[in-house]
């Protein structure tokens, strides 16, 4: 698995992200924000149970893959 290179700009880029979402009504986990700023810029599909994930998907140009875990 390829280590993505982190943006010097990150916690700008993450204070700038968390914005849309919160002007929604929705608030993200930090660490979910941080994880979207480094996948963005690498078009990297994120594959996870993370449900906060899918709403970022939707704000912003991150690709996600929603898992569903088994009842």
């Amino acid at each position: 698995m390829p280590l993505l290179t982190t943006p010097s700009t990150l916690w700008r880029e993450t204070s700038e992200l968390a914005a849309k979402p919160r002007d929604e009504g929705l608030n993200l986990p930090s660490m979910d924000l941080l994880i979207a700023v480094v996948g963005i810029p690498h078009q990297v599909i994120l594959t996870t149970f993370g449900g906060h994930f899918g709403d970022l998907a939707q704000i912003c140009g991150l690709r996600a893959h929603l898992l569903i875990r088994p009842e």
